[in-house]
């Protein structure tokens, strides 16, 4: 008997798991990055527990599931709209790096790019998504 053929979908459908490790890497990034402005008290810092708690969740769903059934997938991906709407709810949006009060300026681009960090981060946030609705559209197409 001939070994069955793998269609386009089921390849697709692999590259589309391969994801969920950019989502993992992006939310450890995140954890990290957060976590820097002071470790004393990143168990306390409640979007950094947000970012790792839903690394570690991916992750282990990751090795334990196979992402072949949709309505798991879009379970998922509803999971992390609300963690996200649920981290700008209780934490609000992130706000910009303080100025320093000292007299000697970091000058425009620095504060230009200090200004739009909070920006970049929920834009990432809300883009990480995109994966998971990839995932989902993809399982649905091979399932």
């Amino acid at each position: 008997m001939k070994p069955k053929r793998k269609s386009i979908a089921d390849y697709r459908f692999e590259d589309s798991k391969v994801l969920i490790f950019a989502i993992v890497a992006m939310h450890l990034i995140f954890f990290i990055i957060l976590g820097t402005l002071d470790w004393s008290s990143v168990s306390s810092n409640g979007r950094a527990m947000i970012c790792l708690s839903y690394a570690l969740v991916l992750l282990g769903a990751h090795f334990l599931y196979d992402w072949t059934s949709p309505a798991i997938n879009i379970l998922f991906t509803v999971l992390y709209l609300v963690f996200l709407f649920y981290e700008f709810y209780a934490f609000g949006i992130p706000q910009a790096s303080p100025k320093s009060d000292s007299y000697i300026s970091n000058g425009v681009f620095m504060e230009m790019f200090l200004w739009g960090l909070p920006y970049v981060y929920i834009g990432l946030r809300v883009g990480l998504v995109y994966p998971l609705i990839k995932i989902y559209l993809s399982s649905r197409k091979v399932g």
